[in-house]
């Protein structure tokens, strides 16, 4: 605004451009440069009509001139400032305009949750799949080959092949908790030559079909137990004809994630006890596969008497001078020589006899041994089991073997004769 101060016309108030100011502190005062002392209503109609003017300019001139004396925003406040809006300049009056408050609310956004696709269908069961309808990796005469089951026959580094012989069995052997089929398969000449290979493959179901897992394995007639896989494989001895070995080993495998290995199991100690059932897995009675699975070991069983099987003699490499006689896939006894290997009574071999009779007190009976004038069977059958018997052969003094097992078997003095 403007003042009269002794004649002198003053601008009271913010003011910039031409004005010279006076004062200081809060009040701030400009000399309007020009305006003199006129007087009376000269100057009042001059005055007036350029007072619109004069406070417009001193208004912008405040707001967006950087002048020395100006204080600044708080920290924190609105940057927005008023809004002016200019007058005519012929007697309208300055007219301020409050800006207005503009609030800015974001976009509410709804979380879509994303679109999960539907899980595939499980495969089928495994029992339920055309196992013929796939290719297989076999052992066959010319080698490991990729036979395919639906044509006549595959080519092979020895000739064309097929396949001959197709056992499937069903048990759950890799480890994940799914059925599989494990088939022993023969793979021949297509030409009708002699000569076969022999193999079992392990095949899962999956969602494209039948899936062979590893390779093929060596042996046949194999045998799930446990989720245990064994199989069998043929040893020729040194005078063993082609057609007919001597001996088989039950072999257990397992699956290490990539391929099928013979199994590496610890085996049984000779600090086992006997006892009227058997030697730990050794059981009376317990199948060759099963022993196998049991003991993670091969089993050996010999048949010296090309006896197809009817009297064998069975042994665990983890256990020397320890053997069961067994017969038609069974052990029925078991022979010990191992002076390591004792009852739960602690007798053994190297027993005094005259302890073997303290033991049982009126349960066992002497016999003379048939083949040692001066020794004994000293024969013991437990009143809690009496279709078994232990059998303590003795040169007269000591134990120099024992057998235990069902009755018949463990009386065999010559073993499988």
């Amino acid at each position: 605004m403007i003042e009269q101060f002794g004649g002198t016309w003053l601008l009271v108030g913010a003011m910039g451009g031409g004005a010279e100011r006076e004062g200081t502190g809060s009040m701030r005062v400009w000399r309007v440069q020009g305006l003199g002392t006129m007087g009376g209503s000269a100057f009042s109609r001059t005055a007036r009509r350029a007072g619109g003017l004069v406070a417009l300019v001193a208004l912008v001139a405040a707001c967006s001139s950087g002048d020395e004396g100006s204080e600044g925003s708080e920290i924190g406040a609105t940057t927005g400032g008023p809004t002016t809006r200019s007058a005519e300049t012929t007697g309208s009056t300055s007219t301020t305009t409050p800006a207005a408050t503009t609030t800015t609310t974001a976009p509410t956004t709804t979380a879509v949750p994303p679109t999960t696709a539907a899980p595939p269908p499980p495969p089928p069961p495994i029992a339920e799949v055309d196992l013929r309808a796939a290719t297989y990796r076999l052992l066959c005469p010319g080698g490991e080959t990729e036979v395919d089951l639906r044509a006549p026959s595959s080519p092979s580094p020895g000739g064309p092949v097929m396949v001959d012989l197709f056992e499937p069995a069903f048990g759950e052997v890799t480890g994940d908790g799914r059925e599989d089929a494990v088939i022993h398969v023969s793979c021949v000449f297509a030409d009708g030559a002699n000569i076969a290979g022999s193999a079992v493959v392990v095949v899962s179901s999956e969602a494209a079909g039948p899936t062979q897992i590893g390779g093929p394995i060596e042996g046949y007639s194999p045998a799930v137990i446990d989720g245990r896989l064994v199989v069998s494989r043929a040893v020729f001895g040194p005078d063993d004809a082609r057609c007919c070995p001597s001996a088989t080993v039950h072999v257990p495998v397992r699956f290490d994630g990539s391929s099928w290995v013979d199994g590496d199991g610890a085996g049984i100690g000779t600090g086992e006890v006997v006892t009227t059932a058997g030697l730990s897995a050794l059981r009376i009675g317990g199948t060759y596969a099963e022993i196998a699975a049991a003991v993670g070991r091969p089993v050996t069983v010999e048949d010296p008497l090309q006896s197809s099987g009817s009297c064998v003699y069975v042994s665990i490499d983890s256990l020397p001078d320890v053997h069961a006689l067994g017969g038609d896939g069974t052990v029925h006894s078991i022979e010990i020589d191992n002076p390591e290997v004792r009852t739960k009574s602690g007798l053994g071999v190297g027993t005094n006899a005259d302890d073997i009779e303290g033991a049982f007190p009126g349960r066992v009976s002497a016999e003379p041994h048939p083949y040692d004038e001066a020794g004994q069977l000293l024969v013991f059958t437990p009143a809690e089991e009496p279709d078994r018997l232990v059998v303590f052969e003795t040169d007269g003094a000591t134990v120099t073997r024992y057998r235990v097992g069902e009755i018949s078997w463990a009386l065999l003095i010559e073993g499988c004769a």
